[in-house]
């Protein structure tokens, strides 16, 4: 509920924020698809607690924008490198990285951006104990 009222002081750093989370997300491979029902959950729960239009209108947006902004990071996220390392699938990321041109190897193993964050797979894969692809 505080990220719906942040979005409308401080909407920058929200989105900021809220693709920070989505990158974790990525990393626990958490499917895009769960946040429609997500959505619609969150906005029928709080539908009688809001009494006024405007208020729950507003809610409503904000949650469909965050929503949104989290299947975008996970789309731009997704790349087969962090699918390989979030399965822990040593041939799987060697097959990944095969594919890719060699001047782009070393940055797809250091970087995955989405929006204006980043992270590392290398970093996310050792840090949640898949070691086999960190190797």
């Amino acid at each position: 509920f505080e990220m719906v009222l942040e979005m409308y002081e401080n909407p920058r750093k929200m989105v900021q924020d809220i693709t920070s989370v989505g990158l974790l997300h990525v990393g626990m491979n958490i499917p895009r698809e769960f946040f429609k029902p997500f959505t619609v959950a969150a906005v029928q729960t709080f539908q009688d607690v809001i009494k006024e239009d405007v208020a729950r209108l507003g809610y409503s947006w904000s949650i469909s924008l965050i929503a949104r902004v989290m299947e975008r990071v996970i789309a731009e996220g997704s790349t087969v490198v962090m699918k390989a390392i979030c399965l822990n699938k040593e041939t799987q990321l060697l097959q990944a990285i095969a594919v890719a041109p060699r001047a782009e190897r070393a940055q797809q193993l250091l970087v995955v951006s989405a929006g204006e964050m980043s992270t590392s797979p290398l970093y996310w894969s050792i840090d949640s104990g898949h070691l086999g692809c960190a190797r």
